[in-house]
């Protein structure tokens, strides 16, 4: 099972091998050869079926669900060779829970998003504080073009996330504590220590 990421503005970024996947975290412990750390609220879509070179016309047929969770991008020291493979294979910074939603009711929520008023109040807060609100979720477009492009290089497999980020990378620091909300109801978090 791999992680695919797609960034802000809807281009591929790479991948992320399952070692880096938790499904609930507490905390997390910063190693020591990491100098800072950033984290993205993502909207993930499960694949439901294998493929490759799939037709954008047929992409939406092979995801059959989605869920929200959160990536940690790690700053680096300079010492670290193989940085950026490394940036995206560290353990435990891909959280994304367990509870997913049927692909059926993502159309509601980009219904909300275009009328200004989404009713799921996707929020992303630290310490408490809310830092993004509601952003703005892909098109089912944007999703079967990204599947597109994605297996017209490399097959998907059942259980692949693709993970599309929803904000601009926010910094945290250490006892700094992550949570991610729909609404009131908590759908992850996990403390940087």
């Amino acid at each position: 099972m791999n992680i695919l990421t797609v960034s802000r503005d809807y281009s591929f970024s790479g991948f992320r091998p399952d070692s880096t996947l938790i499904r609930a975290q507490d905390s997390y412990y910063i190693p020591d050869y990491v100098t800072g750390l950033e984290f993205v609220p993502v909207v993930c879509f499960r694949c439901g079926r294998p493929g490759k070179s799939i037709e954008r016309r047929f992409a939406r047929r092979y995801i059959d669900s989605f869920g929200y969770g959160i990536l940690l991008y790690p700053e680096l020291s300079e010492d670290v060779i193989h940085r950026e493979f490394i940036s995206d294979a560290m353990d435990f910074t891909s959280i994304i829970p367990l509870r997913f939603r049927p692909i059926s009711d993502y159309g509601a929520i980009l219904s909300e998003n275009e009328s200004g008023m989404p009713s799921h109040r996707l929020r992303a807060a630290v310490n408490g504080r809310t830092v993004t609100e509601s952003p703005v979720h892909p098109p089912y477009a944007v999703i079967e073009q990204i599947i597109s492009n994605i297996t017209r290089y490399s097959s998907i497999r059942c259980g692949d996330f693709i993970s599309c980020e929803l904000t601009a990378h926010i910094a945290v620091g250490r006892e700094d504590k992550i949570t991610l909300f729909s609404g009131e109801t908590l759908l992850t978090g996990v403390t940087i220590l």
